[in-house]
């Protein structure tokens, strides 16, 4: 069996693996999208609790290593 023939005999776990990967990015950022729309939104407000809330939240997000 050459070098290829291992990955081929598996190809449909490493498909379903894609598949499974590219569904779960999609919805991340679909979630993503909405939570920082709703906190765009929430920050036009002028009650200083909640958009400091919203810049605390949104600094530990960017202060954090992925």
């Amino acid at each position: 069996m050459n070098q290829w023939g291992v990955i081929w005999s598996v190809r449909d776990s490493f498909i379903a693996g894609l598949f499974a990967t590219l569904e779960l990015f999609i919805t991340a950022a679909l979630a993503a999208l909405i939570i920082g729309i709703a906190l765009c939104y929430f920050s036009e407000y002028q009650k200083k609790v909640i958009n400091r809330i919203i810049i605390g939240f949104v600094s530990l997000m960017r202060a954090i290593l992925f």
